[in-house]
Parts: C-alpha cells; sequence; structure tokens
C-alpha cells in the first residue's frame, strides 16, 4: 500500500501529458508496469521504466524480480542517467559477492 503523503505528491503531475505524468501515474499505481513500457518512446524512457519497476519489485521483496530489472537498465548502456548509476549501486549491493566482503 502506498503510503498518503506520497500518493499526494503523485497526483498533481499525473493529470498532466508527457512522459513525467505518465511515471507519476506509474508511482501513484495508477499505470500498471506493461502499460507505462508501451509508453516509452526511447531508450532512455525504457531505462527508467525497468528501473522504476525495478524499485517497485524490491519494495516488495521480490529482490530476484528486482535485480532482473536493474540489469536491463545495465544493458540500456544510458551511463548518464541517474537511474543507470542506481542501477549500478544496487547491482553490486545484492550481489552474493557484496554479501561477503
Amino acid at each position: 500500500m502506498i503510503d498518503g503523503d506520497v500518493t499526494r505528491a503523485f497526483e498533481a503531475p499525473s493529470g498532466a501529458e508527457g512522459w513525467w505524468a505518465k511515471l507519476a501515474r506509474f508511482g501513484s499505481g495508477k499505470l500498471n508496469y506493461d502499460a507505462l513500457l508501451e509508453e516509452t518512446t526511447g531508450v532512455g524512457e525504457r531505462a527508467e521504466a525497468y528501473f522504476y519497476e525495478g524499485g517497485r519489485r524490491l519494495a516488495q521483496g521480490d529482490e530476484a524480480g528486482a535485480r532482473a530489472m536493474f540489469a536491463k537498465v545495465l544493458d540500456t548502456q544510458m551511463v548518464n542517467f541517474y537511474e543507470f548509476a542506481m542501477a549500478a549501486g544496487a547491482s553490486w549491493a545484492s550481489s552474493p559477492c557484496a554479501r561477503h566482503r
């Protein structure tokens, strides 16, 4: 369940048009992942969709699913994107090797 403050933060932009509005609708639960992915128009938007779906899966306790999404972000090679950097860090943090350091 999404906290009320978080939901309210997504409500204003979710009524607008454009990619950020679609991300806001996804973040508020009004747009599912498959629909968000269909709305992407380029590799950068796909990287963002993969990343935020990975975050959603991680929050739900699906670590394997989150890792799979973060790997898809890295596959995009969008190295200048915040989501790429965060996915790279998350991939290391959740790897078996990182747990034994």
